[in-house]
C-alpha cells in the first residue's frame, strides 16, 4: 500500500511522470531556440552598427624626409662610463630590427 502512495500522476501529454515544480520539455526547447535566435539577430545588429571604414588608414602616416631632423654626428667621447672590466665592442650598432 505504501508503494502506491509514492507514485506520481502521469503527465497530460503522456510523456511520462511529472514532478511538482518541473518545467515542461517543450518550454525548455522553446527557450533554447529563442535564445539562439536572439543572439544570432543581435549579432547582426552589432555588425551592422560597427561597419569597417574602408577609407581608414591601416598604419599611421609616415613622416616625410623633409620634416625629419638631421641625425647628430657621433662623438668620440663615450656616452657613459663603464665599470672596470667591461669592454666596448667594435661591431657596428644595430640600426634596424626584424618586424613580425
Amino acid at each position: 500500500m505504501a508503494a502506491s502512495q509514492n507514485q506520481l500522476p502521469a503527465s497530460a501529454d503522456g510523456a511520462g511522470l511529472t514532478r511538482p515544480g518541473t518545467v515542461p520539455v517543450w518550454m525548455l526547447k522553446l527557450t533554447a531556440v529563442a535564445t539562439v535566435l536572439n543572439v544570432f539577430f543581435f549579432g547582426f545588429g552589432y555588425a551592422r552598427a560597427n561597419v569597417k571604414d574602408v577609407a581608414a588608414p591601416l598604419q599611421p602616416p609616415v613622416v616625410t624626409t623633409a620634416t625629419t631632423r638631421a641625425t647628430p654626428a657621433p662623438t668620440t667621447a663615450p656616452a657613459l662610463n663603464l665599470r672596470r672590466g667591461v669592454r666596448t665592442t667594435t661591431t657596428t650598432p644595430v640600426t634596424a630590427t626584424r618586424h613580425s
